[in-house]
């Protein structure tokens, strides 16, 4: 298993103007999971950890990839990509926020939708860097 911290600075519209994050009409919810539940994931929405410890498996065999903690960002594939074959579960209490997404909009602006994207690489190489940090050391 994987635990890694990182900054709380997820900013999935980084990269947008002020005149595209108003056009984007997104909303933001948050969410309390009790521990030991699977968290639902909505087909427009991405979700960033506030508080507490996501557990990622494969849906397949159950077999854990990794624990996401505070900052970390997930459900991101069930935007941009049709299917997922990831399972996510609250291994804490855990608080959520849950930013939903207009698809229609970004499915009509390649711009914005590769801006947002661009934001998410950047969160995903932050983790690469740290499980292969984590790898080096033998953890």
């Amino acid at each position: 298993m994987n635990i890694y911290v990182r900054k709380n600075s997820v900013d999935l519209f980084k990269y947008l103007s002020k005149e595209e994050i108003e056009d984007l009409n997104f909303n933001i919810e948050r969410i309390e999971v009790n521990s030991n539940c699977r968290i639902e994931i909505l087909k427009d929405s991405v979700y960033i950890i506030k508080k507490g410890l996501v557990t990622i498996s494969l849906e397949e065999d159950k077999k854990e990839v990794m624990t996401l903690s505070e900052g970390e960002i997930f459900g991101e594939e069930s935007v941009f990509e049709n299917e997922t074959f990831l399972s996510y579960f609250s291994e804490t209490s855990v608080d959520l926020e849950r930013i939903s997404l207009n698809l229609s909009i970004l499915e009509e602006s390649n711009s914005m939708n590769s801006k947002i994207n661009a934001a998410l690489n950047d969160s995903l190489v932050e983790k690469l860097i740290r499980i292969n940090e984590i790898k080096k050391r033998g953890c």
